[in-house]
């Protein structure tokens, strides 16, 4: 479990979160298991000593792999990213993960063996009592893993303590016949645990490192590029990745300013409220809407999943140190608050995985349930409105207007797979934030309201989903689109971040 957990995440900055990156990993774990199951009923002997020398080999060289996946990881995924997004997540699965999976899978039929012989037990009892065992070591790994050692070690931490455990609690277990064999597996134990902890990203030579680790959401850095694509010219910035995508990018000379012109759509659009007004922000990231939040007078209070992204924000994009920053999941924060708000914005999706708990009808009813008379919510999404792209966009239109809220939305400017769709919806009247105009220190004061916004009338929605608790599908409704941001993503982020 251990091992699944974290081969998961390992594909996330290359791969990202989506159905099929779950997917790759359960059905890859499920074969692993299947082919060591096989492989262990073919190895098992009727001689005890042979059993326990292969059940030996089995642990150490899943231990071994199980220390070796984040360097094999690092080189593998690279080469495989012009490959399809299932087919490449599966490749690199099967290349890194799968070989402990077998490893592990082998050593069932062989403790089954081994206590049979031993114990003179029937062979449905002791497979019983093994899978029982096995299986109650697995869920409370599972726990520690999700719970503790990815969110507080890291990856890369995370596999070298469960490989090394894994390879020396065999030997002290089960230890060998002679010294040699022993001897050696400790040594090479060792050394994998070495070469794995200098294994680190080959950044290009103008990349900037400032903080780099693994948990919740993934891989996460904070990093200073010269970065093309936002200006004419190359520009100096400071961006927050995570699982490589770019979520926040500010100017290196000004880190409260923002390149993303969009970014300026949501104080403009939040400036309807008077000074004193109380804002919930469900995702921070770089805190730019924190700041610009604070900017025009409102109480802000933050919800953010991963502690890391508050520690990055405050240490190095200026968010105040006691900053009102709860960490939680959104929806469960929204659920037991006592508090009311006047602006809600759901700020949570990166790169393509969106948190489809909040955006079905239940999660959407549970936010404005916490709004102010006159309150309005906002809510962050993808570009695409037409074809099977826009489907997901579509059917939360749907599912907004089918609890009888009123609803705008904003496109921002350019293609659809390259923009975003803000969301703006209220159980009354909507704001009238036409005559806004929010502007940011030596930016364009931002007054295109009578280009972007549009009503559901300018939309076909009709064969669009009503979205529920009980079928929350965002992400296979999404799959198509999110296949073109992970892709697009892909070949910008790897570009401009390595070598």
């Amino acid at each position: 479990m251990i091992a699944e957990l974290c081969a998961a995440k390992l594909l996330a900055p290359f791969y990202g979160n989506s159905i099929y990156v779950w997917a790759a990993a359960l059905s890859v774990t499920l074969g692993g298991l299947a082919l060591g199951y096989f492989i262990g009923s073919t190895l098992s002997q009727k001689e005890i000593t042979k059993n326990i020398r292969h059940l030996n080999y089995s642990l150490i060289i899943g231990g071994v792999w199980m220390i070796l996946m984040v360097p094999i990881s690092a080189k593998i995924m690279p080469l495989l990213l012009n490959l399809s997004l299932g087919l490449g997540a599966s490749l690199s699965l099967i290349i890194y993960l799968m070989p402990a999976l077998v490893c592990f899978g082998t050593c069932s039929p062989l403790f089954i063996n081994i206590l049979n012989q031993a114990y003179k037990q029937e062979a449905g009892t002791t497979a019983g009592k093994v899978y029982a065992f096995s299986t109650i070591g697995g869920i409370v790994f599972t726990m520690l893993t999700g719970f503790y050692f990815i969110p507080s070690l890291g990856l890369k931490i995370t596999l070298l303590m469960s490989g090394f455990a894994m390879g020396i609690s065999s030997l002290i277990l089960l230890g060998f016949k002679t010294k040699i064999p022993g001897i050696a597996s400790s040594i090479l134990l060792v050394l994998c645990v070495v070469f794995s902890s200098f294994v680190k990203p080959e950044y290009r030579d103008d990349i900037k490192v400032l903080a780099e680790s693994d948990g919740i959401l993934g891989n996460i850095k904070v990093v200073d590029l010269l970065a093309e694509g936002f200006s004419e010219t190359p520009t100096p910035g400071r961006a927050l990745v995570v699982n490589n995508s770019i979520q926040t990018f500010l100017k290196t000379e000004g880190p409260e300013f923002s390149h993303w012109y969009w970014a300026y759509l949501i104080p403009s659009i939040a400036g309807v409220k008077p000074s004193g007004s109380d804002a919930l922000l469900v995702g921070l990231g770089g805190g730019i809407t924190y700041r610009q939040f604070e900017s025009i007078g409102l109480n802000t209070d933050v919800v953010e999943l991963d502690a890391r992204i508050k520690d990055y924000a405050i240490k190095y994009f200026d968010v105040p140190q006691d900053a009102p920053i709860f960490i939680d999941d959104g929806r469960h924060f929204i659920k037991k608050s006592k508090k009311k708000y006047d602006i809600i914005y759901f700020d949570t999706f990166f790169s393509e995985s969106q948190p489809e708990h909040l955006l079905t009808k239940e999660g959407i009813q549970d936010a404005i349930s916490i709004l102010k008379k006159d309150g309005f919510m906002i809510i962050n999404f993808y570009g695409f409105t037409d074809g099977e792209e826009g489907y997901a966009a579509r059917s939360i239109m749907k599912t907004i207007l089918h609890l009888n809220l009123k609803l705008h939305v904003i496109p921002t400017p350019g293609e659809q797979s390259k923009r975003n769709l803000f969301f703006v919806v209220s159980p009354g009247e909507l704001p009238n934030y036409f005559e806004t105009r929010y502007q940011e220190p030596g930016m364009h004061v931002f007054d295109q309201w009578s280009h972007i916004v549009t009503d559901e009338r300018d939309y076909d929605i009709t064969d669009g989903e009503i979205l529920t608790d009980m079928k929350p599908n965002l992400s296979l409704l999404f799959r198509k689109a999110a296949l073109q941001w992970r892709k697009g993503y892909n070949e910008y982020s790897i570009e401009q971040l390595y070598q």
